[in-house]
């Protein structure tokens, strides 16, 4: 597990770097099982892609992505799967600053429909904390002990993407 993490935090480093990742589109888009090194649950930002954050190839990591990174009972059951199906033992839930989840718990009194019944629950998840960066963290915490109370074969980490610099902070 920890290789992996060493092999991420390398990826992040040539992204930062700016480094060009020549991808093995036709060896990946084999009809072969897929074996991910990693699971990560991100964001559905368009600013966040986990693939080039983390310079690896397609099939490198089973990606789940919702807005604000929400562990909720489908994500919970792609873990499994993941977890369980794929032997994939590395977890990492990934949030990053300036997050519109985040930030429009403080607006929910404008949101409506379905959007508002959203961020209410994340919100009641996040009570306490008083800025967006603070609640994005708390929120990674949060949305991991979730995956770490299923008592899943598999170690669970946290991560953070900086969008100004590039840089995600794992632990």
């Amino acid at each position: 597990m920890k290789e992996i993490i060493k092999k991420l935090e390398s990826g992040n480093k040539s992204f930062i770097a700016g480094e060009t990742l020549k991808p093995k589109y036709c060896e990946k888009r084999s009809t072969d099982d897929q074996k991910p090194d990693a699971v990560v649950i991100t964001c559905s930002d368009s600013r966040v892609p986990a693939e080039l954050i983390f310079h690896v190839n397609i099939g490198d990591l089973f990606v789940i992505r919702n807005a604000g990174n929400v562990v909720s009972p489908s994500v919970l059951a792609s873990v499994q799967y993941a977890v369980e199906h794929l032997k994939v033992q590395t977890v990492i839930v990934m949030g990053h600053t300036s997050c519109g989840a985040i930030e429009a718990i403080d607006k929910l009194d404008s949101l409506s429909g379905g959007l508002k019944d959203y961020i209410n629950e994340l919100s009641l998840e996040l009570s306490g904390c008083c800025n967006s960066t603070e609640s994005a963290h708390e929120n990674v915490r949060v949305q991991a002990e979730k995956i770490r109370s299923q008592n899943f074969d598999c170690k669970v980490y946290e991560a953070m993407y900086i969008m100004e610099s590039g840089v995600v902070e794992l632990h």
